[in-house]
Parts: C-alpha cells; sequence; structure tokens
C-alpha cells in the first residue's frame, strides 16, 4: 500500500469530475461509488458538445474540484489536456485503487472467522466480498494500463485480506501448509481427467461459488472442497499440483506450487494478436496473463506456436505444451452431421446488442430467421455496474416472426448445425466451426481490443478456413449471403476441410483427458 500512501491526505469534497466516459471510467466510477458514497459524480465526455473538458473548464475551476482521469492507453494525452487548461486533477485510477485498497484494508482488519465456514472432508468456503469483486474488475481491467506499482500496492491489501482468514483459520485448527495431491477447478472436462488420476493420489476441487457447488455436489463426494472467489485461487488452493481453467490470476502465494493453466478455447491463444494498443500496454497485459503459470496448455498445433510465439517475444517464463482440450473432446464425441441452413445464430462477446441492430434488421427484412444468444459474462458485467438489461434493445425485433432468443443452458449442436454463426472474440470463433464443420462470420467493427486488421507479433486472429470477416455493415451483407450460398453449394466440401484441419491439428483428440492426467501426476511426482 505503501506507493498509494500519497492519496491518503488528499480530500474530494462534495463532488469531482470524471473524464472520460468510457469502459474504463464506468468501471471506476463505480468502485468509487461505493467506497464513497455521498460524493456526487459528474462525468465529461468529449463527444458532446455541451459536457467536454473544453466547455466545462470554467465551471471546473470554480467548482475546485478535482478532475479525475479514467482512462486506458490516452490516460497520457488526458493528462496533457488538464494541464495545458490549468484544471486540478488526479490520476483517476490510483486514486479509486487507494480507495479501494483502504477499504480492503479495513476488512482485513475485521473478524476473519466471519470470512470463511469449514465444510465437510475438511473442506473450506471463502465467503464472497463486495471489495474483493470490485478487485477483480480493477485487476481484470487495469493489468493493461495501470502502472505495476500500483497494482502490487493493492494486490498486497488483498494478501493482507487473505492472511487475516488464514490466521482466522489457524485458531479453529485449519491449517492451508501445502500438501500432496491435485487440485482441480471443478468442470464437466475436468471431471473427466479425475478419472484417469490414480486413486491413492488426494484431489482437491475448486469452485467459483457455492450455487455452482450445490449444483456438482454429487460428483465430489469424498474430496475436499474449496469455494473462493476466483481472484484469491492461487492463495487458498492447498495441493502441490493445480490445475486452473483461467488466467490473469493475481500471484498471493508464496508456497511452492505447481500451476498448470488451460484455456477454455483455442481463440485464447490467438486473442493477443488483434488487440490496437500500445507496445508497452500488450506486454505488461500478457505477462500479468500468465503470471503464476509454470505450464500453459495448448489445444492444437496452431496455438501451441502462438504461445511460444508470445512467450519468446514477451520474455514470459511459462511454459507452453500440448494438452489438447477435454472440452471439446466431449463435443467431438458427439455427432454433427451437416445440415441444411435455417438460420443466423448471433453469439457476441465483445460487441454491444446496438451495434448489431442494423444487421439484424437488414437479415429480418430479407426474410432470413435470426436466433440471439446473450453472453453470460456480459450480463454479469452490466449487474455489476447496476445497469439495466444490455439486450432490451433488441426486444424490438420480437415483432418479426423470425427472430428469438436462444436462452437454453448450453449451445447445443443441433442448433450450431443449422445456423451460420456470427461472433467476435468469443471462444465460439475457433470451437463453432470445428463442431459444426462450418465457418463462422467474425463481425468485428474494429475496436482496441479486437482490431483484425492488427497483427501483433506478425500474427493473425483470422484462420481463413474457419473465418469469413466483416468490418461494418455493408460488408457483413455481402459475406453473410456469399456464406449462405456457398455452403449450399460446397458445404459437404468444407465440412470435409475442416475435418481434415481438425484431425490434423487438435492435440489427443478424443484422449486429451487421459494425457493431461498423466502430466499432472507426472509433475506431482517430479
Amino acid at each position: 500500500m505503501e506507493y498509494l500512501k500519497k492519496f491518503e491526505t488528499i480530500e474530494l469534497g462534495r463532488g469531482c469530475y470524471i473524464y472520460p466516459k468510457g469502459g474504463c471510467a464506468e468501471i471506476l466510477s463505480n468502485i468509487l461509488k461505493d467506497c464513497k458514497r455521498d460524493l456526487i459524480l459528474k462525468f465529461l465526455d468529449d463527444k458532446d458538445s455541451v459536457n467536454n473538458l473544453v466547455a466545462k473548464q470554467e465551471e471546473i475551476r470554480q467548482s475546485g474540484e478535482y478532475v479525475l482521469i479514467c482512462a486506458g492507453d490516452v490516460q497520457d494525452e488526458l493528462v496533457l489536456k488538464c494541464e495545458d487548461l490549468g484544471l486540478k486533477y488526479l490520476d483517476g485510477r490510483e486514486f479509486i485503487a487507494s480507495c479501494l485498497g483502504r477499504q480492503i484494508l479495513l476488512e482485513a482488519s475485521g473478524e476473519g472467522w466471519a470470512k470463511f465456514e469449514l465444510l465437510e472432508n475438511g473442506g473450506l468456503r471463502i465467503f464472497d466480498n463486495l471489495w474483493i469483486t470490485h478487485y477483480y474488475f480493477f485487476y481484470d481491467l487495469f493489468v493493461y494500463y495501470v502502472s505495476p506499482k500500483c497494482l502490487e500496492a493493492l494486490t498486497q491489501c488483498v494478501l493482507q485480506y487473505t492472511l487475516s482468514i488464514k490466521e482466522a483459520l489457524l485458531q479453529v485448527g485449519f491449517n492451508l501448509e501445502v500438501s500432496y495431491g491435485i487440485s482441480l477447478n471443478y468442470a464437466p472436462h475436468t471431471h473427466k481427467i479425475a478419472t484417469f488420476i490414480h486413486k491413492d493420489i488426494p484431489i482437491e476441487w475448486y469452485f467459483g461459488s457455492y450455487e455452482y457447488y450445490l449444483l456438482h455436489k454429487q460428483k465430489v463426494v469424498g474430496n475436499r472442497i474449496l469455494i473462493a472467489p476466483w481472484v484469491l485461487i492461487d492463495f487458498f488452493v492447498s495441493k502441490k499440483v493445480a490445475l486452473f481453467l483461467s488466467s490473469i490470476v493475481p500471484k498471493l502465494s508464496c508456497e511452492s506450487k505447481i500451476i498448470v493453466g488451460m484455456g477454455h478455447s483455442i481463440a485464447e491463444a490467438f486473442g493477443f494478436f488483434p488487440r490496437a494498443l500500445k507496445q508497452e500496454y500488450l506486454k505488461q497485459y500478457i505477462g500479468y496473463y500468465f503470471l503464476g503459470f509454470d505450464y500453459y496448455l495448448a489445444i492444437d498445433r496452431a496455438s501451441l506456436k502462438a504461445y511460444e510465439s508470445i512467450f519468446q517475444s514477451v520474455g514470459v517464463k511459462t511454459k507452453a505444451i500440448a494438452g489438447g482440450s477435454p472440452r471439446l473432446d466431449l463435443k467431438l464425441e458427439q455427432s454433427c452431421a451437416l445440415r441444411s441452413i435455417e438460420q443466423f445464430l448471433f453469439i457476441p462477446r465483445l460487441t454491444k446488442p446496438y451495434e448489431l441492430m442494423g444487421i439484424i434488421k437488414r437479415l429480418l427484412e430479407l426474410g432470413k430467421k435470426v436466433l440471439f444468444r446473450p453472453h453470460p459474462a456480459y450480463r454479469g458485467y452490466y449487474q455489476w455496474v447496476g445497469k439495466q438489461n444490455p439486450y432490451a434493445c433488441l426486444e424490438v425485433f420480437l415483432s418479426y416472426a423470425g427472430f428469438s432468443f436462444d436462452e437454453s443452458e448450453s449451445i447445443t449442436l443441433d442448433s450450431l448445425s443449422k445456423s451460420i454463426v456470427i461472433t467476435d472474440n468469443s471462444s465460439l470463433s475457433y470451437s463453432a466451426p470445428l463442431n459444426s464443420l462450418k465457418p463462422v462470420i467474425l463481425y468485428a467493427p474494429p475496436k482496441k481490443e479486437f482490431d483484425l486488421r492488427v497483427c501483433n507479433f506478425d500474427c493473425s486472429f483470422v484462420n481463413p478456413l474457419l473465418h469469413r470477416v466483416a468490418l461494418n455493415e455493408s460488408e457483413f451483407m455481402q459475406v453473410a449471403l456469399r456464406l449462405e450460398e456457398e455452403l449450399k453449394q460446397s458445404g459437404e466440401l468444407i465440412a470435409q476441410e475442416i475435418l481434415q484441419y481438425k484431425e490434423a491439428n487438435i492435440f489427443y483428440p478424443k484422449a486429451s483427458a487421459l494425457e493431461i492426467a498423466k502430466l499432472l501426476m507426472s509433475l506431482l511426482e517430479s
């Protein structure tokens, strides 16, 4: 916290200005509102002719209030604008990190026993906490942009929080020392990995929520259970070898453990290539993305090559290793016969719903059937920031007989087999064509997070066999109608080409669970 102490004497008064208005500011202001509940926040938007920085400069001076600069890679440019206008400003990212850190330290100083409960078979549940949730969203976004000193100072506050829990656990006789065994994040495909682990090896199952644990409780009877917020997993996992199903995990533990990472899709390996960011931000992000991983599993030959290229370029110590994908194997075990195209299935991750309204309307006006599947992470984010249903704008299309929402628990192969899928940087961008044996359309109006014109490390996100690309509305209509016709005329040939590609490139098809289990056991004995 030492680095952030410079903000402790700063008082904002009754209000402040948040600049600019955007995604970074949205996350930061949501945290600030909980830290300082009576504070009046006023947003500055340079795209607004009335509420922009220049138009409001006199009002800002007279108020005596701070401008909190809450940007991403344009932070330095906005600092210069404030300095040129002689306005009083703060680095909003670091200031809010300081506010959040103080709240987390307050929580750490409270009763440790109130933060957990003990479960049967030596299990442990760490309760959710508002400030730890805020830390998750801050860390997830700002590993790109804020200085490592700021990130580490805030993470030290979280470490104090976890240590307070550890101390309380010791008082009730619960020991967190690392012991012989393997820790697995629970999912249907990791459960299959566990079936190949020798019976004499203790297994610890990690669940990200108590609700998810209750759904699958009967499948893990007799094993040790850990339920905790994702950002705390590194501290509380207690086995010598651990398999994590995601990255960007804050490094909290100094215990000697071997951490293996397994991404949930092939798309993850290529997701760094189209990011339109300054190189120093991109490299910092990659460094934190793989921080703490000793090994990272690649699903196929192309992603292995991608990881190796990235690790070498950035200086990441993690070792990429062939692993395959039990998740993909589960789908490969099911057949997906080629069927006639009945609909266009939208499954966006990054693209906002309102940005898709134009192309959806044009498809419907052509008499096409459109199915829209909301993304759970996007919906969850909007619940966190307290906004209304982001998909409500699409309800206007329910007046068309051909439009509907897909609210099913998971995407079915039946749905994929009769659809042309439209997505962006979602994991579906690679898994859908491999499962349905049809190319997907990447509808990707350029954004900093996903700009298909950008090829970092001289590599592209796009695979010409698996993808068709459209960067704007007019391109989309041409690509969509052309692909529809292409599948009618040559669908069998395209399917055969994708099948051959899949068989030649994916590691350990239909046997990856066994291979990963063997790897984990060999690391345990090493």
